[in-house]
C-alpha cells in the first residue's frame, strides 16, 4: 500500500524489526510495480500490503503494528449555496463538482458542493489494491445510502481483481462507509 512507499518511518520500523518491504509485481518492462508489501526474511509471506493491521501475528513479528496512527481533521464549514463554482475552484476542482476526501497519504480535504456530503471509507487492502482514494470517494458519493456505497465499492474492486487476474484470484474485500454531517 502507499503507506509503505510514502512513509519512510513505516518502512524503517518494519526493517528494524527484521521485516522486508518490497514489491511482488513487475510491469511489462520488468520494473517493480504494484503496492509495497511486508514479508518475513527469506520468504514470500505474509505479503501484507499495509504496515498497520491487527490479527496477523506473522506480520506483527516483523514490525507491522496494531497501534493506530491518528489524525484529527475538522470538517470544513458548509458551503455557501450561492457560490458552488467558486468553492470548487478554491478546492482545485476544475469540473465544478467537489468530492470530499482526506487520504491517509496526506491528501487534502475538499469542501463538498451543495447537496454533496463527506464520505468516510474504512476498507481492507482488497479494495485499496486497485481502487484509488479519489475513485472510491467518487463511487461512494454517488450511492443512495452508505450500505449501497459499500456494496458498489466491493463490486468495483471485485471487477478490478477479475480483470487483472482473469478471474483466478481475488483478495478479501471489506468495506465500511459512513456519510458524515458537520455538527452544529
Amino acid at each position: 500500500m502507499q503507506a509503505l512507499s510514502l512513509r519512510p518511518l513505516e518502512r524503517e520500523r518494519i526493517t528494524a524489526a527484521g521485516g522486508r518491504v518490497t514489491r511482488l509485481a513487475t510491469d511489462r518492462l520488468g520494473n517493480p510495480a504494484g503496492p509495497f508489501r511486508v514479508f518475513v526474511p527469506n520468504c514470500w509471506s505474509p505479503g501484507l500490503a499495509l504496515s498497520r493491521a491487527f490479527g496477523d501475528t506473522l506480520a506483527a513479528s516483523v514490525g507491522v503494528t496494531a497501534q493506530p496512527e491518528l489524525t484529527v481533521l475538522p470538517l470544513p464549514a458548509p458551503p455557501d449555496p450561492v457560490a458552488p463554482a467558486a468553492l470548487a475552484a478554491a478546492a482545485g476542482i476544475s469540473n465544478g463538482t467537489a468530492a470530499s476526501y482526506c487520504s491517509a497519504d496526506g491528501g487534502t480535504m475538499a469542501v463538498p458542493a451543495p447537496g454533496e456530503r463527506h464520505v468516510l471509507i474504512v476498507a481492507s487492502d482488497g479494495l485499496w489494491e486497485w481502487i484509488s482514494n479519489a475513485t472510491a470517494v467518487g463511487i461512494a458519493s454517488g450511492a443512495a445510502s452508505a450500505e449501497d456505497a459499500a456494496h458498489a465499492l466491493v463490486e468495483a474492486a471485485q471487477k478490478q481483481w477479475a480483470i487483472r487476474y482473469r478471474g483466478r484470484n481475488c483478495d478479501d474485500i471489506t468495506v465500511v462507509v459512513a456519510f458524515l454531517e458537520r455538527g452544529a
